[in-house]
């Protein structure tokens, strides 16, 4: 195997994590794409049951707790966000399953029952809500539907809505890209730039990924418990693996990986005894787990098209560029008639019904005349408009410095880029010719989808 360019810690745990966040966003643009007018009303769902989480939360710790309401909130934020209590509710809405309790809220405010109480009572909530998009839309099979192609898609409800935006994704990491070049670099033959990042590099470069939670693991039948033989304790002391013998074998890396991250979080948890404790942690206790969990990436995004650091910049650049065609295509024009026309070949599909070549062609020739009546002509997005877009959203950090080349003084329109930071040795150059075929050809490699999409 050859030596990476990047041969530095920052690279070898920031890469892992981007392949996977960019997977997630193909993922939810795809399921946008597919139910682009039922997108945005999940998305208010998803919102609403956010705030009746909080509003129980807080109404909880006011009745068992004499925290002050400053407290009460931080304490409800982190519950929410940071333990992703809504992301694990808005899994159990799909799965109608809940193996795996979070130690936070079983020792601070809540006992068993009443987790499955509040979790049953956001499922009633949310499929309720379903019910009514139904009754809406004229359609009394949508919640099945759904069902069946989040299930034969691989789909996991939660990872469909993530709490960033690709845009955002975009600007933090194209400044952890620039910080890749100041530490070992194969490519660059200088002594000030081969050596190793210190630990308070590290943590300095990476923490503009902190706030990117990774995706949930979507398994088949296989799940992580914990459970405890001691009828006195207030928490779980064993964690369990149960892997199924119908689990798809490729998903055992991510579900081994997935297995220690919870070892890791539920040791720190038992640790610190929650919210209520904050200690110091020995991180040298975990370190052959952190080396463990990096060759499992490795196993696991073996198969990945961004292998280098410059396709994940390529692919972000490339998802931006879909996102506002997306825009100004489907979304400024009829999505609803667009969901009914991919609503009719997914229930074909589901069917599983031999259609004769005729009348499957004849089904072909009216899908295409209702799709282009669906579509937004009138308001193009190309790359003259993206590289626009592209400088604007560069310029919002205040520590990139840029410079641009134009077609020409009279017409403005940006021909490149180039952009680096304070101290970086190294200049990156965005170039509008090398877009007409990255973009395309990425988005064609991420998702074929997506790529049908821009072509339209």
């Amino acid at each position: 195997m050859s030596k990476p360019v990047f041969d530095h810690e920052i690279f070898r745990i920031a890469h892992p994590v981007m392949q996977k966040l960019i997977q997630q966003a193909v993922q939810n643009k795809e399921f946008q794409a597919t139910f682009p007018d039922l997108y945005v009303y999940l998305e208010h769902v998803i919102i609403q049951i956010g705030i009746n989480l909080k509003d129980l939360l807080i109404a909880k710790y006011q009745e068992k707790t004499t925290l002050s309401a400053t407290v009460i909130q931080k304490n409800v934020e982190t519950i929410l966000l940071d333990r992703r209590l809504i992301d694990h509710v808005v899994g159990y809405c799909q799965t109608h399953e809940l193996s795996l309790a979070d130690e936070y809220l079983i020792n601070d405010l809540l006992q068993h029952y009443e987790i499955l109480k509040l979790f049953d009572q956001s499922y009633a909530f949310f499929w309720d809500q379903i019910k009514e998009y139904e009754r809406i839309s004229n359609d009394t099979h949508l919640s099945e539907t759904l069902r069946t192609h989040l299930k034969n898609n691989n789909l996991y409800l939660p990872n469909l809505f993530p709490h960033w935006t690709i845009e955002q994704l975009f600007l933090d990491y194209f400044m952890i890209f620039i910080d890749y070049h100041k530490f070992n670099n194969s490519k660059v033959k200088n002594p000030n730039i081969t050596k190793q990042p210190t630990p308070e590099e590290c943590r300095l470069v990476l923490s503009r990924l902190f706030k990117y939670n990774s995706p949930l693991p979507a398994y088949n039948k296989s799940f992580i418990d914990a459970s405890s033989y001691n009828l006195n304790a207030t928490s779980a002391e064993y964690l369990s693996l149960n892997i199924h013998l119908d689990e798809e074998l490729n998903n055992l890396p991510s579900i081994i990986n997935d297995f220690l991250h919870h070892m890791v979080a539920r040791k720190v948890d038992r640790l610190r005894n929650g919210l209520n404790a904050a200690i110091p942690i020995n991180e040298v206790q975990f370190q052959k787990i952190h080396q463990t969990r990096s060759q499992l990436d490795i196993v696991g995004n073996a198969s990945s098209t961004l292998k280098r650091a410059d396709t994940v910049l390529s692919a972000l650049i490339s998802l931006i560029f879909y996102e506002q065609v997306f825009k100004s295509k489907i979304l400024k024009g009829n999505p609803t008639k667009f969901q009914g026309i991919n609503y009719s070949k997914i229930l074909l599909e589901q069917s599983n019904i031999e259609i004769p070549d005729v009348e499957k062609a004849t089904f072909d020739l009216a899908i295409a005349h209702d799709l282009a009546e669906c579509i937004n002509r009138n308001d193009d997005y190309d790359l003259t408009q993206h590289m626009d877009r592209l400088y604007d959203l560069l310029s919002s950090f205040e520590d990139i410095q840029m410079s641009t080349a134009t077609q020409n003084a009279i017409s403005g329109k940006i021909e490149s880029i180039l952009c680096t930071n304070n101290g970086a040795p190294h200049t990156h150059k965005i170039s509008k010719d090398s877009l007409k075929s990255t973009v395309p050809d990425t988005l064609e490699l991420l998702s074929k989808k997506l790529s049908k999409v821009i072509n339209i």
